[in-house]
């Protein structure tokens, strides 16, 4: 079985949309991993992850597309 998890590609995001993520993960406790092409601040908590990719187009949603899972 897998665990849920949300996946957020950071350069794209709104900063109000991931404050929202954010503050449902640590009132669940679901899983997030923010992935971006410079460094971004989440919350130091240890289900919501950072991810540091390389720069360029599309790069956060390939690292998503070939990290996440079905489920």
């Amino acid at each position: 079985m897998t665990t849920t998890r949300i996946w957020i590609d950071g350069d794209g995001a709104p900063a109000a949309c991931k404050e929202i993520i954010f503050k449902a993960s640590q009132r669940t406790k679901l899983p997030v991993t923010l992935v971006a092409n410079g460094y971004q601040q989440t919350p130091k908590l240890r289900w919501i992850q950072f991810q540091l990719v390389e720069g360029g187009l599309d790069v956060a949603d390939d690292f998503i597309a070939e990290h996440c899972v079905c489920g």
